[in-house]
């Protein structure tokens, strides 16, 4: 009886690609007893745009990345032709519908396992490998962080939801749509702007040193509950992707993809870049900030602040509370869903989650009374609309530090950066919100990089003592940078791989 979690898994990315020679050869070994496989080419057929083989060495590629991620992981193929689109603008290397046709050979040849899903039922096929295909993974020199995207995967994405309906239900789905670069003005622009800030981060090494294995463990909620997932911290993990909601280019804009948007601040704290420190720089109460700026109101003070209305918890629980519960009014249609998704989010047991609509509603009254330009906010669904807005403020520092061949990592309202670079950092941040919004919004930095104690040391009528002793200060808090036996272990084989 298979007991594999089924819900352990993730899509077939038609994008993944390998230029590594170990690639060729890992495919050309199996190849043939593939190939034996299929049914003859009709000569009279429409003739495909991708080749056979080709089309198997991304799936293989794809199957092997998986494993690595998780032994444990299934990976998610669409089994109907018409998940399989050639002239897609979302399916660079023409994958077509003869991937099937490959699923079934692997299986046949007893490369892989399965468990056969039903497109009525919307329940996609898992697939993952036998101990025969596990023991070629092994055997090969290939290394997960050689298995990348590939560089024509687009950058620029369109999402939609659609209603999916069948005998039973009818709820709604998130679905990305084609367009034509005449769409909007911009596209062609923001394409090639995140074009080279992917090369920028291929050739750039980006791991946690605190880890010992290279992945984190994290609670993901989901309608069955909490599961546990493994987020992969590796080099392939990597690529950026804008994206934009609701078949519209004014809502949405973000920026998605890299594995440090995934973990804990706590976790991203250790990220060395190019085995260098790191410094996390975040707007305080972003969309709020965003709101005020555009209102024309003068936020002076931490927006999540109010006095104490909740006996049972702490000032500090409190604020946590209306943080959170703004927000998610912020992104909400109405206030009465704004609260059930706010307990929904909360641990089980927890005392946020038996906040009942009245004290909930309390506090926002509390929080507008304070920021009256906020009524015209929240329960109104205006967060697609201030993501639209700090997506065009990441964009503009992420083309800063990109031209000048700057590594920065995005997390949305938050960046983080060499340590030397700190400053620049924040003065960048400061010019891209006053160029979208006409003024600033606060900043938090959530550590103390090179770049700003050089800032204030030479700001500062300190004595040349004191100066050394700061500039000392900080050349220590850089060797206390914890690096793992194992981190030093995958850096250093990462540069041999690449010198």
């Amino acid at each position: 009886m298979n007991t594999r979690d089924l819900n352990n898994s993730r899509r077939f990315d038609v994008h993944t690609w390998s230029k590594h020679p170990e690639s060729n050869t890992f495919v050309d070994a199996l190849w043939p007893e593939i190939r034996q496989r299929f049914n003859p080419p009709s000569k009279w057929g429409r003739k495909q745009r991708s080749p056979n083989k080709k089309q198997f060495k991304v799936l293989l590629l794809d199957l092997f990345l998986c494993w690595t991620e998780d032994p444990e992981k299934s990976l998610g193929v669409p089994m109907s032709p018409g998940d399989y689109k050639e002239g897609s603008i979302y399916n660079a290397l023409s994958i077509s519908p003869k991937t099937i046709e490959i699923i079934n050979a692997l299986h046949d040849a007893k490369l892989i396992e399965w468990h056969k899903g039903s497109e009525a039922a919307r329940k996609t096929t898992r697939i993952w490998p036998t101990q025969k295909l596990v023991d070629c993974f092994k055997a090969a020199t290939l290394s997960a962080e050689e298995v990348l995207r590939h560089h024509n995967k687009e950058v620029i994405v369109l999402n939609a939801k659609v209603v999916k309906q069948s005998d039973t239900a009818e709820d709604w789905a998130t679905k990305s749509i084609e367009y034509q670069d005449a769409d909007h003005p911009s596209i062609v622009k923001w394409r090639s702007d995140l074009q080279a800030y992917n090369e920028l981060l291929e050739n750039t090494y980006v791991d946690v040193g605190s880890l010992v294995d290279p992945w984190v463990l994290r609670k993901v909620k989901t309608r069955k509950g909490l599961k546990i997932q493994k987020i992969p911290i590796d080099q392939s993990h990597k690529f950026v992707r804008r994206i934009f909601y609701r078949g519209s280019w004014e809502l949405g804009g973000r920026f998605h993809g890299g594995f440090w948007q995934q973990i804990g601040s706590d976790i991203r704290r250790d990220i060395l870049i190019n085995e260098h420190r790191t410094v996390e720089v975040d707007y305080k109460g972003m969309h709020v900030s965003i709101a005020c700026a555009l209102e024309d109101f003068d936020l002076t003070f931490d927006p999540y602040v109010v006095p104490l209305m909740l006996p049972e918890f702490t000032e500090a629980e409190q604020r946590d509370v209306v943080k959170g519960l703004v927000l998610m009014a912020i992104n909400a249609q109405t206030l009465k869903k704004a609260y059930t998704a706010f307990r929904g989010e909360q641990d089980k047991g927890s005392k946020a989650k038996k906040l009942k609509d009245v004290q909930l509603q309390a506090l926002l009254e509390e929080v507008t009374t304070q920021i009256p330009i906020l009524e015209h906010y929240i329960g109104r669904d205006k967060g697609v609309e201030l993501m639209r807005i700090d997506g065009e403020i990441t964009s503009k520092v992420i083309n800063h530090f990109t031209a000048n061949r700057v590594p920065i990592l995005s997390v949305h309202d938050s960046y983080v950066v060499l340590a030397g670079k700190d400053h620049e950092l924040i003065e960048t941040m400061n010019k891209a919100t006053s160029e979208v919004l006409g003024r600033k919004i606060n900043l938090e930095a959530k550590g103390v990089g090179l770049g700003s104690l050089q800032t204030m040391t030479n700001m500062d009528p300190l004595d040349q003592l004191t100066k050394a002793r700061n500039l000392e200060a900080l050349k220590k808090i850089e060797s206390e940078v914890v690096r793992t036996n194992e981190y030093n272990q995958r850096v250093r084989a990462w540069m041999e791989r690449n010198r």
